[in-house]
């Protein structure tokens, strides 16, 4: 007896110190930043991210774990998770308690999770999906992916490429959530994307094509689509076949979406690390949009666009310099091609990134390492820009209405917002209740003179990090 009630008291503790280890380290996994800077969740293979704009929650797949996670971004808090099939891209519409993720199963399914309630809803694709988008108003999503043989069913679309097979195209009703038409397309689809501006599709396919000289792969080939048909009668090459695990992801380099970024992900000569297509000339406008672009010292996986100002990122594929292990992330300015290079310590950041709509923040997940990286880009000191409208010198009754434009500021952080405060009379104290007061917005007040001036007026610009930049102009009133 006394030997069983030994085992029984072992078996306790063992259960206890068990159980004790566990809820300490799913609490570590969850709220914890490793070293590393990255957050683990005990799921390995992150494949996609999506911030829910309405929520500002970040989704989180992991294709390896067969689960998708709600995270809170600020804490990286883990709210929930769902169970779905081989999760790859997730898609997060604004305005809809919905958001999308495909399956790469075999078959494969669309999935539908109700953010309010919880609920998942599948349609089932009868072949793997590889990618999807938003048609025109966001009630139509488009599907991508591709069959074999049946031979090769169990095999998912990271074997595709080795064993490609029978493009297909499916367009869906989100209203009913139900299919439309599925065309045959071009085999190994690998990214899908719609332009407002043609609308069409453009698809990026594995598909190797050979120089007739020198024999060597020169590039991918991007197809442009037709949405009523499926008919792809053109396409146009961007850098060499990329030739790694992954959707490569394109985006709009413009506004009207009349041009299309394209990530080149491997270096080669010249490097390239972006390919920019004018959708209606058809015409590679890359030295033109992007001058600075041999100058890249690494290839480009994926793109993605800023919501607030035109500004892409790119996640690189290669080092920053020789000797430095951070992984590369790129800014352009889309207006002006010019960009700067970061480096994040963290290993293989080749995965899929998503960009908070409220803070631009950066999250991106590394597929090798099972962690999620959140990013805050630099800060910047805002631009100060300021002209008179009113023409100088003014001579003329009293008050004497003197309008200021300071329009042209700006701050090159995407997500900051500027704090206007002007000094009219030149004594560098600011936005005092008489001596400064205007008419009109703080980027372009008129203020009322009812005294001779000749001196500067001084305009002070704040981000909401507390970066600041001064200008002035030179101002000449003579009240007669």
């Amino acid at each position: 007896m006394r030997y069983i009630n030994a085992v029984i008291g072992l078996v306790i503790v063992i259960l206890t110190i068990f159980l004790a280890w566990e809820l300490l380290y799913r609490q570590r996994l969850v709220s914890l930043i490793a070293s590393s800077n990255g957050y683990q969740y005990g799921y390995s293979n992150p494949s996609s991210t999506a911030i829910d704009a309405d929520s500002n929650l970040l989704y989180v797949s992991f294709f390896g774990s067969d689960k998708v996670l709600e995270i809170e971004p600020s804490t990286m808090q883990l709210l929930r998770e769902f169970s779905i099939a081989k999760p790859g891209v997730i898609l997060a519409p604004t305005e809809s308690p919905y958001i999308y993720v495909e399956s790469t199963s075999w078959p494969g399914y669309v999935n539908r999770i109700n953010t309010d309630t919880g609920a998942v809803s599948s349609l089932e694709m009868s072949w793997p999906a590889i990618d999807m988008c938003f048609g025109s108003g966001l009630d139509v999503l488009w599907v991508i992916g591709e069959t074999w043989p049946a031979e090769n069913e169990g095999y998912n679309y990271l074997d595709a490429y080795n064993h490609p097979g029978t493009g297909r195209l499916t367009k869906i009703n989100l209203n009913s959530f139900q299919v439309i038409q599925t065309h045959e397309i071009n085999p190994l689809p690998m990214s899908v994307i719609h332009s407002e501006y043609t609308q069409n599709l453009y698809i990026w396919h594995e598909l190797e094509t050979i120089d007739d000289e020198s024999a060597q792969i020169v590039g991918h080939r991007i197809y442009e689509t037709d949405t009523e048909t499926g008919t792809q009668d053109k396409y146009f090459i961007a850098g060499p076949d990329s030739g790694y695990e992954g959707v490569p992801r394109m985006e709009f380099w413009s506004d009207d979406q009349r041009y299309l970024a394209v990530p080149n992900p491997r270096i080669y000569e010249p490097p390239q690390a972006i390919t920019i297509m004018d959708l209606e000339s058809w015409q590679d406008v890359t030295d033109q949009i992007f001058p600075e672009v041999g100058n890249v010292p690494f290839g480009v996986r994926h793109i993605r666009r800023s919501q607030h100002q035109h500004v892409l990122w790119c996640t690189g594929w290669g080092t920053i310099e020789p000797g430095n292990t951070d992984e590369p992330l790129l800014m352009i300015n889309g207006d002006t091609g010019e960009f700067e290079v970061y480096g994040v310590s963290g290993p293989d950041l080749w995965g899929d990134f998503s960009i908070s709509p409220e803070t631009c923040f950066l999250y991106l997940v590394s597929p090798r390492t099972d962690e999620i990286f959140k990013f805050e880009p630099p800060n910047h000191e805002p631009s100060c820009h300021l002209e008179i409208v009113t023409a100088m010198p003014y001579q003329g009754p009293s008050p004497a209405e003197i309008e200021f434009d300071a329009t042209g500021s700006y701050d090159p952080d995407p997500c900051d917002e500027l704090t206007f405060e002007w000094d009219f009379d030149g004594d560098h104290i600011y936005d005092e209740p008489v001596d400064d007061a205007y008419t009109g917005s703080p980027d372009n007040p008129t203020h009322s003179y009812t005294e001779d001036y000749s001196g500067i007026v001084n305009l002070k610009l704040t981000d909401n990090h507390g970066a600041e930049s001064y200008c002035l102009v030179t101002v000449e009133v003579d009240i007669i």
